[in-house]
């Protein structure tokens, strides 16, 4: 970290102003030391007109080091916020939390935000369908994670099954099986 922010001094020495990759850099290296805390003050920094605005990549990288860390609750915050600025959230931001939520065994509350993605037309994926089967997996709920992974990727193909699926192009992958 302490390089990192060595070299961003140079880039304002001369005179180059960093974009937000640098700035996304820097925040994911502040959770991997644990300082979240530092990750999300420059996150706000940002968002109050600092250096550069922060993108969709910045939201996911503080939303996965929540995650990282046992938090659900800031990764939700984070999406309100990003609502609230103006940000359109994408599929990884949202299938960083339903995962999250999966692992942590809230499945219903993934289900809700899950509801709040398809409702602005957000296509789930195969990491939504995994997560999501790993999640019912997690809490006993098997006749449901059955049930999704004949769904998963081709809803035209609920019925089929696994080998079926492949045959149509729709195949799973190995963290599907694994779950």
């Amino acid at each position: 970290m302490g390089f990192g922010f060595s070299i961003l001094g140079k880039f304002f020495r001369l005179g180059f102003e960093p974009i937000v990759t640098t700035f996304n850099t820097l925040i994911n290296d502040f959770i991997r030391e644990h300082k979240e805390v530092d990750a999300a003050a420059l996150f706000n920094e940002m968002m109050e007109g600092g250096i550069c605005k922060p993108d969709v990549v910045t939201f996911n990288v503080l939303a996965n080091g929540y995650c990282l860390k046992g938090n659900n609750t800031g990764p939700i915050q984070l999406l309100k916020k990003m609502e609230e600025s103006d940000y359109r959230p994408d599929i990884v931001v949202y299938n960083t939390i339903i995962h999250s939520l999966c692992k942590d065994t809230l499945v219903v509350d993934a289900l809700n935000l899950f509801s709040e993605m398809t409702s602005k037309g957000i296509a789930p994926n195969v990491i939504t369908y995994t997560s999501f089967i790993h999640g019912f997996c997690k809490v006993g709920n098997w006749k449901e994670a059955t049930r999704l992974l004949n769904e998963m990727v081709c809803p035209e193909l609920k019925k089929l099954n696994i080998r079926e699926m492949e045959e149509k192009g729709c195949s799973s992958d190995g963290c599907t099986y694994n779950k």
